[in-house]
């Protein structure tokens, strides 16, 4: 359970690798204006939260856009994104440049990426936008040798996104390689990770990061255990929550 400092305010039971959490909330964010669109969450405007949390896909003229499904309604008929053009896509769909430039400086940018065609892109996106942009990007990545080969092109936050079940008995294994490999840290279910674990990832200067927890209870018990950063879909609940442990 939380702790209770001396001056009353409530800390974590196990401390976050730098003393201080980083929040995303994921999408997706349509418009309700009477113009089609896409709006960032106001939590993310009004400083409540850090950033946002968006899985990247190619078009088919290969500009990267954050969608959560890799197909979209065109019509009567559901198409894949790697099909269309991006002129082709709705409005609500935006591009990862469009991202960061509406995302407050310096708010960071988490993405799913599914392989060296996004890295490129994604990357390519940052820059064109200045380069200290490539600076606020989170990367995580599901294959440990893509990340190293990302390593020497970027200073982005590199995460492996991994699941407990995939890694077994190798959790020590995997930190201590990720470690040598430079990389920044790992993500994985907020289920997944327990107190221990996040030790763990700390004693090798691993970031953790956690997604998929739902309630406040689960927020809250992540962010006990000493998680460095969280994912959650409700910017009001997982503010509330970070407050009640980094006010």
């Amino acid at each position: 359970m939380a702790q209770i400092g001396q001056d009353g305010a409530v800390t974590t039971r196990l401390p976050s690798l730098n003393g201080r959490l980083t929040t995303f909330v994921s999408g997706p964010w349509e418009s309700t204006g009477p113009n089609p669109g896409f709006d960032l969450p106001p939590g993310v405007i009004n400083g409540d939260v850090d950033g946002i949390a968006v899985t990247a896909r190619l078009t088919a003229d290969g500009v990267v856009v954050a969608a959560d499904s890799d197909r979209i309604r065109t019509g009567l008929r559901r198409r894949r994104i790697d099909q269309l053009d991006a002129a082709d896509l709705h409005p609500e769909v935006p591009t990862i440049t469009a991202l960061l430039a509406r995302l407050p400086d310096p708010n960071p940018l988490l993405v799913a990426v599914g392989g060296d065609s996004h890295f490129e892109a994604i990357l390519a996106a940052a820059r064109d936008l200045g380069s200290e942009v490539e600076k606020r990007l989170w990367l995580a990545g599901h294959e440990h040798q893509d990340l190293i080969r990302w390593r020497p092109r970027t200073d982005a936050v590199l995460l492996l996104a991994t699941a407990r079940r995939r890694v077994g008995d190798g959790v020590e294994k995997m930190m201590a390689a990720l470690h040598g490999d430079d990389l920044d840290g790992v993500s994985m279910s907020h289920g997944d990770w327990s107190g221990g674990t996040i030790a763990l990832a700390h004693r090798f200067g691993l970031r953790t990061h956690a997604h998929g927890a739902r309630h406040s209870r689960e927020l809250a018990a992540v962010i006990d255990a000493g998680i460095d950063a969280l994912t959650a879909e409700d910017p009001i609940q997982l503010a509330a929550v970070a407050a009640e442990f980094y006010p």
